[in-house]
């Protein structure tokens, strides 16, 4: 579970920080689907690393984390985006797939909690 939770947040932290949404529409001539701003993005062969952060507010749990290091093998999401079907046509909007392969997080002086 703690694997998985850590996978979500860095895959979210790289769609947010590494990603733009280009508005390109291309047809796929198998399912006649035209997808509008969709993103392929692969991640590979990197380390992040995430240090002196100090979260605080009411209702959140005392933990402190001096380093801990995680490696993420090979993941993939995908965000469908938004469907949409008019006049027989169907559009995929901003669908986004995030591969990531042999990525390294580390993890140091981190506190949370007031």
């Amino acid at each position: 579970m703690r694997r998985f939770t850590v996978v979500v947040i860095i895959g979210l932290l790289f769609l947010g920080v590494g990603s733009t949404a280009a508005v390109a529409a291309s047809g796929n001539a198998e399912t006649d689907v035209k997808e509008i701003g969709s993103q392929d993005i692969s991640i590979s062969d990197t380390t992040l690393t995430v240090s002196d952060v100090h979260v605080s507010g009411s209702d959140l749990p005392s933990k402190s984390i001096d380093e801990k290091r995680y490696t993420i093998d090979d993941a993939s999401f995908t965000l469908r985006g938004l469907t949409v079907t008019y006049q027989d046509q169907t559009y995929e909007i901003c669908r986004i797939t995030l591969t990531i392969d042999d990525v390294g997080i580390v993890l140091e002086n981190i506190s949370i909690g007031e």
